[in-house]
């Protein structure tokens, strides 16, 4: 009987050795495979139609880039931040259910002087009442937004994404 014990321990034993060996073989096999590439899911945000955000963001800003608003402003990036800012603050707000606008406002006005701090919080008011009047529907957080000036006109890059 302990001949028998011995040979069901030789065996394991060798299932043992083989099994290490088969995992060394796949171990190597995947470092000399290519990475496999990741896969990304990307959704897109509901919008009022096909609209890129870099064109929904300059028909919202528009009132920004008027002379009186965008001289106190000082230029076009600046009017198109102050635009972001208030459209996030919006969607923050429909997805929070709360509203955080405030910290956002604070921290934008200890920068600047008080006068310009109040024009910009009138024009921040203002630009978030546009929001729910005329782009209520559109969902969409700005990720990032820049202003390229090419002479006679503005070419804007913009980024969006979906809150979850």
């Amino acid at each position: 009987m302990n001949s028998d014990a011995q040979r069901a321990k030789r065996a394991a034993k060798k299932l043992e050795r083989r099994r290490r060996r088969e995992e060394k073989k796949a171990a190597a096999q995947r470092r000399r495979e290519p990475d496999t590439p990741t896969t990304f899911i990307v959704r897109t945000a509901p919008s009022d139609g096909p609209n890129k955000m870099s064109a929904v963001l300059r028909e919202f800003a528009t009132p920004l880039l008027e002379p009186g608003p965008a001289e106190l402003l000082g230029s076009a990036q600046e009017s198109f931040a102050l635009a972001c800012l208030a459209w996030n603050a919006e969607v923050l707000a429909e997805h929070h259910g709360g509203d955080d606008a405030s910290k956002v406002l604070a921290e934008f006005e200890r920068t600047r002087p008080v006068a310009e701090a109040r024009a910009f919080r009138e024009f921040f008011e203002m630009m978030r009442e546009r929001k729910r009047e005329f782009f209520a529907t559109d969902h969409r957080y700005v990720a990032g937004c820049e202003v390229i000036d090419e002479g006679d006109n503005l070419r804007v890059l913009a980024a969006s994404t979906v809150l979850n």
